[in-house]
């Protein structure tokens, strides 16, 4: 929820009634024992993305790429904070005939590649696109099949587009003018912001720059029914080091047969060998838990010198930076995932920002300049988070290094953003509402103040501080009070969305009034009171949770927010609606596979609209805590520290499983499984002393077993 995130809506939703005429490419997902295929065929403009730490390509699934729209789509290929490239263009010629390469048959995304097959009359050209995990390098390979009997003579034309320029969001940065030298292997160009070096370590049959457009030519010669093949190489650099891109063009001159296949052996190894496993009786469902691994692959990024620590930036093409609130949101997710040390070094990077302000940052330049601070639902948010690091990881170091910064970040919070002294505090929170006033009470901030105040009593524990950690917990428990008492709308049986300068109640009805239920700031009473009028209000057949409840209308074909569907879905499960949180899973994975504009297997920020992210952070990380946290129920206290057991059992499901779970030191799995006369048995392993697990009282119809798990 941005500020500007109508305005791209309209675009996307532009883009895909336009794409409708171009309906033509056939989509499928390999990846693993991951094998879907889209039902029906997607416009071609439709967007993928590859990435590695130091590099990510936005192209279109045809084989070409995006036009460049406004300046915060942020396509084509980047160095972040740098783009290189607009576009890259393919073009085969035979006998003074053109063939361009955007009418793809086929595209198959494996995450770690991505495959574009071309064919026309006895010609079949295959193209793989990788993005080196480590290195700014991006390798396309071109295996051109010669379907005749007769040998040929065929030249490949390579089209690249310049663009040397800065992120739109940087604010330092500054365009500056381009050179380019043109090599016996290849072409070079640099400016003050970066460097790109583009070719194959051949020396083509032609090779020329004009208005920013290289273009380089090479001959091919093919047996009859036989075939070749033909690489390109761009290496690229963020700080307008030529000598740099160029030693590293030089490297992929050797390597880039290597690239490839180191790349495939870590996706898989970390998807589905490392961090938490998972697998249900709804294959779709399991699926899309693997696709989430991944989607945090393609987003963890290192843009050094820029920012200190690699960090999981918000999406792409319209938000690849670091954005508080995205990652606050998306912690627990992670941490459930098995992605520890990206939640750690992101986290870090925030703890730089918000010492500046004492506020924990919104938005990050792409230089690494503090954007936005006055979201103040964040620095709450990242207390907690820091507090959910440490409950998962026991990570003394730097536990000892963020509780204090935590406690003045809070006593700022508390003493200079609560001017009426009533104990909740003012500004801007989520909610980037027309109609929101700086000096309000918003419900996000309110809400999760009651969790930093929970968080700071455990971090207090945690150290040894128990005077304080007492004192923090005795005012989360008043403070709890209060706010049932405040912000709850007895008339409607809902949260109210705001309180005014005067205290007036704003009700407003957005998707924020699940946030007292997550947050753990509700009574019993209201949150269950406000699930019951989420589920009757909020909820439509067709995706999911509205963003906003409006009774004057029907709601039921309106779009949704993938996060919205996975944090209610999340809040649904702990309050025991466990069909409502079970239909809420299911509608998100029609965002990952159901969406014909949508490229398969990435989690785009809403559905069916793609609105501005095809890979949103907040779509995929809750996901993964609405798949661990709230259907298997595993959670960690910050109370005491244990791990708590609370699965819950649709009717739609007949078995689930979670393994390799980490928490500290120690491994945990689940298994439960519906059996004969529906009795569900319950199977829980713990690699660590099983006093730290808690279990819920046994049912009639469910058993609990507890055994020690060997690593």
């Amino acid at each position: 929820m941005k500020a500007y995130m109508s305005c791209l809506l309209l675009l996307a939703l532009v883009g895909s009634v336009a794409g409708a005429v171009r309906d033509s490419v056939s989509q499928r997902l390999r990846f693993g024992d991951v094998a879907v295929s889209s039902p029906t065929l997607s416009p071609g403009e439709t967007a993928f993305l590859l990435s590695g730490k130091k590099m990510y390509e936005v192209g279109s699934i045809d084989g070409s790429f995006p036009t460049d729209g406004s300046p915060q789509q942020e396509q084509g290929v980047w160095c972040h904070p740098v783009k290189l490239l607009s576009s890259i263009g393919y073009t085969i010629i035979e006998e003074g005939n053109e063939w361009e390469l955007t009418n793809a048959k086929t595209f198959t995304y494996r995450f770690h590649a991505a495959d574009f097959t071309f064919e026309k009359e006895d010609l079949r050209v295959m193209r793989r696109d990788v993005v080196a995990e480590n290195r700014p390098a991006l390798i396309t390979t071109l295996r051109i099949d010669n379907r005749s009997p007769r040998p040929r003579s065929l030249t490949v034309r390579l089209t690249c587009h310049v663009d040397l320029r800065p992120s739109d969001r940087c604010a330092e940065l500054k365009r500056s003018a381009t050179h380019v030298d043109l090599t016996d292997k290849a072409i070079v160009a640099y400016n003050d912001n970066g460097s790109v070096v583009i070719g194959n370590g051949r020396t083509p049959r032609s090779c020329s720059v004009k208005d920013s457009v290289a273009v380089l030519e090479y001959g091919i010669t093919l047996p009859g029914n036989g075939s070749a093949d033909l690489p390109l190489l761009i290496a690229g650099d963020n700080r307008g080091d030529s000598a740099t891109a160029k030693e590293l063009f030089q490297w992929l001159g050797k390597k880039y047969g290597q690239v490839g296949q180191e790349k495939a052996d870590y996706y898989t190894r970390a998807v589905f060998r490392e961090g938490t496993t998972f697998a249900c009786s709804d294959r779709r469902l399991t699926d899309a838990f693997y696709c989430a691994k991944a989607n945090v692959l393609l987003n963890t990024c290192d843009h050094a010198p820029y920012v200190a620590h690699p960090f999981v930036r918000a999406g792409v093409p319209v938000y690849p930076r670091l954005f508080g609130t995205d990652f606050c949101f998306s912690t627990y997710g992670l941490l459930g995932g098995g992605f520890h040390e990206t939640v750690r070094s992101t986290l870090l990077d925030m703890a730089e920002y918000a010492k500046e302000h004492l506020r924990a940052p919104h938005e990050i330049s792409s230089d690494g300049k503090l954007l936005g601070w006055d979201h103040i639902q964040v620095t709450p948010q990242f207390i907690a988070a820091c507090a959910d690091y440490c409950a998962w990881t026991s990570d003394t170091r730097f536990l000892e290094e963020m509780y204090p910064l935590c406690r003045a970040l809070l006593d700022d919070v508390r003493a200079n953003a609560d001017k009426d002294g009533d104990g909740f505090i003012e500004g801007h929170g989520l909610m980037e509402e027309s109609e929101f006033k700086g000096d309000w009470e918003e419900l996000s901030a309110s809400s999760y103040l009651y969790t930093a105040l929970a968080a700071l009593s455990f971090m207090a524990a945690e150290q040894g501080d128990k005077e304080r950690a007492e004192a923090y917990a005795s005012e989360a428990e008043t403070y709890r009070s209060a706010f049932n008492r405040r912000w709850w709308n007895r008339r409607e049986n809902i949260w109210n969305c705001a309180l005014s300068e005067r205290n007036e109640e704003k009700p407003y009805n957005f998707w924020s009034v699940v946030f007292p239920q997550l947050s753990g700031a509700a009574n019993a009473d209201n949150g269950l009171k406000a699930m019951e009028r989420v589920e009757n209000d909020w909820v439509n057949d067709n995706w999911g949770m509205v963003g906003r409840f409006q009774p004057e209308r029907n709601q039921e074909h309106d779009g949704v927010g993938i996060v919205h569907n996975n944090l209610c879905a999340t809040a649904a499960f702990a309050y025991g609606k466990e069909e409502l949180g079970w239909k809420l899973l299911r509608l998100t994975t029609k965002g990952v596979f159901g969406l014909p504009h949508s490229c398969l297997g990435l989690f785009p920020e809403c559905q069916p609209g793609l609105c501005s992210n095809i890979s949103q952070l907040w779509s995929y990380a809750t996901f993964m805590e609405s798949l661990l946290h709230g259907l298997a129920g595993i959670s960690i206290d910050r109370n005491d520290g244990t791990v708590r057991i609370a699965p819950s059992f649709p009717d739609g499901l007949s078995f689930l499983s979670v393994g390799n779970m980490r928490i500290d030191k120690e491994r945990l799995s689940l298994q439960w499984e519906r059996g004969e006369g529906g009795k569900i048995s319950v199977r829980i392993g713990y690699s660590g002393d099983p006093k730290r697990v808690r279990l819920p009282r046994r049912g009639d119809n469910v058993s609990f077993t507890l055994s020690r798990l060997n690593e």
